[in-house]
């Protein structure tokens, strides 16, 4: 631990975005017609959901922490790393009551996963592009088809 592991870590996330996951995200978005900040938009909610899991499991302390130090670590580096602006990792949670689990929150996602554009899709109650109106509706309705 110390310095020397953290820019050893750096380095390693650095080389496995630029030779791996980033033509890899470059050519899915490719074979889709689309933008890859439509993918690298997914990343930053993904990330915050699972930290929120890991915090909370009974997974044992040593392994908490060091899964907390490499979220760290993954979230101190450039954006120009995964060839944007910004790190596509960092990302503020924000939450609205689950109308699925009465008394529970959950992550508004941090971009939308299109999935509404799908045949019969539709929003995703925690869809960051759906209006107030449109989230309220399906509160609603989710309310009342839990009887």
């Amino acid at each position: 631990d110390g310095p020397e592991r953290d820019a050893f870590e750096q380095a390693e996330w650095t080389s496995y975005f630029r030779d791996t996951i980033n033509p890899l995200i470059e050519a899915t978005a490719a074979c889709a017609g689309l933008k890859p900040p439509l993918i690298w938009n997914q990343y930053g909610a993904r990330l915050a959901y699972f930290r929120n899991f890991a915090r909370d499991s009974d997974w044992p302390q040593r392994v908490r922490d060091r899964f907390e130090r490499g979220v760290v670590t993954l979230l101190s580096l450039p954006g120009a790393t995964f060839g944007r602006r910004t790190n596509p990792f960092a990302f503020t949670p924000v939450y609205l009551d689950s109308p699925y689990r009465p008394g529970e929150k959950m992550m508004i996602r941090s971009s939308c996963c299109m999935y509404y554009k799908r045949e019969n899709g539709e929003k995703c109650y925690n869809c960051p592009v759906l209006k107030d109106a449109d989230r309220e509706r399906m509160r609603t309705a989710i309310a009342a088809s839990r009887g």
